[in-house]
C-alpha cells in the first residue's frame, strides 16, 4: 500500500469516526448547532489525545538526552509545541461553543 493510500485511508477513518459519532449521538433530526458542537468536541478530544502523546514523547526525548544538548532542546521544543497546540485547540473549542450557544 502506498503512502498516499495510507493517508487517504487515515483521513477517511478519522472523518467517519468524527461525523459518525456526532450524528449517531444526536440523530438526523437534531439542530445544526448540536451537530457542530459534537464535531468540535470530538475534534478537541482527538487533538487532546495527540497532544498528550506528543508531551509524553517530548518528555522521553528530553529525559533520555543525557548530555546531548541538541536532544534536550528538541525535547523541550516538542513539549512546548504540544502544550501551545493544546491551548489553541481548547481556546478554539471554547470560542466556537460560546458562539453557537449565543445563537441558540
Amino acid at each position: 500500500m502506498s503512502k498516499k493510500n495510507i493517508q487517504l485511508l487515515s483521513v477517511t477513518l478519522l472523518l467517519t469516526f468524527v461525523f459518525g459519532t456526532c450524528f449517531a449521538a444526536s440523530g438526523w433530526a437534531t439542530e445544526l448547532t448540536t451537530i457542530i458542537q459534537n464535531i468540535i468536541n470530538k475534534i478537541t478530544q482527538l487533538v487532546g489525545g495527540i497532544c498528550l502523546l506528543a508531551i509524553i514523547i517530548g518528555g522521553i526525548v528530553w529525559m533520555t538526552a543525557g548530555a546531548d544538548t541538541k536532544k534536550v532542546e528538541m525535547g523541550k521544543e516538542i513539549v512546548t509545541a504540544a502544550i501551545l497546540g493544546l491551548i489553541v485547540v481548547l481556546a478554539a473549542g471554547i470560542i466556537v461553543n460560546t458562539v453557537v450557544n449565543l445563537g441558540a
